[in-house]
């Protein structure tokens, strides 16, 4: 990880959000992760609320039996922290970055001293964590009306990092809600397509491919 105080940084964050003044922003760090680094860690303390600024993460957590889960992906403009700010969850999870991913990142000391008790951000933030809410519903019901090639196409456009895809295929399979089984049976037809081309130790997708599919069903 690379830190930098916010006002030296080459980078300029030019996402309005409410309570985030200067003054705040002077106070802050750029954060930049490479790929498969964590942002936040299970069992660990959060340091920064994080914007996303550029990059791409996905949010993991362990279960009881210690099966790893994928919770959610996260993009441009995703908050990271924010459940935890509200104290609506004491124990963070691992957020990965997935390729490089930068942030913005606000010390918590000063979420809390200057951010939490301005009325407008938190009206930014209760709408951001209803709006994530409300994806999570979608994807549930994507689950039950679509079919799994089109899920899966969709998914390989949004958590592809530079047309790559590294991901471990029973995480995926678990996240689409299906078997291995029926995952494998699935990938194996976008290859034939040849929306997906597997190469050393990853796989390269084809957008235009995967596009015109979509546009097809």
């Amino acid at each position: 990880m690379e830190k930098v105080i916010y006002p030296l940084s080459h980078l300029q964050f030019n996402q309005q959000i409410p309570g985030v003044t200067l003054e705040i922003l002077n106070h802050s760090h750029i954060l930049t992760f490479d790929n498969g680094e964590f942002i936040t860690k299970e069992g660990g303390h959060l340091n920064h609320l994080y914007f996303i600024i550029k990059g791409r993460a996905k949010v993991v957590a362990t279960q009881d039996n210690g099966k790893r889960i994928i919770l959610q992906f996260l993009a441009v403009d995703d908050l990271i922290g924010d459940l935890t700010v509200i104290r609506a969850e004491d124990e963070i999870k691992d957020v990965i970055a997935m390729g490089q991913t930068i942030c913005l990142g606000i010390p918590i000391k000063i979420v809390e001293e200057m951010l939490i008790t301005n009325n407008d951000f938190l009206f930014y933030l209760s709408h951001y964590i209803g709006t994530k809410l409300l994806l999570r519903m979608d994807h549930f019901k994507e689950q039950q009306t679509q079919e799994v090639k089109v899920r899966l196409a969709k998914l390989l456009i949004e958590i592809a990092v530079n047309d790559e895809y590294h991901e471990k295929h029973t995480e995926i399979a678990e996240y689409l809600g299906v078997s291995y089984r029926h995952f494998m049976h699935t990938f194996k037809q976008l290859k034939d397509e040849g929306m997906v081309e597997k190469k050393s130790n990853h796989y390269m997708i084809n957008q235009e491919k995967i596009k015109t599919f979509l546009e097809s069903v």
